[in-house]
């Protein structure tokens, strides 16, 4: 089963450009911690 950051690694970009203007940035910087949870970025692993 896809962990919900392989979904937002996939569609989260899209869905930013979409509708990225209505999002408060505490919502915009959860979606961008999620992306990048697990990565080199935030000091994991995948």
């Amino acid at each position: 089963m896809p962990e919900m950051a392989d979904v937002l690694r996939r569609y989260g970009r899209e869905y930013l450009d979409r509708f990225g203007q209505d999002l408060l940035p505490s919502h915009r910087r959860a979606i961008d911690d999620l992306i990048n949870c697990r990565t080199e970025a935030l000091g994991g692993q995948l």
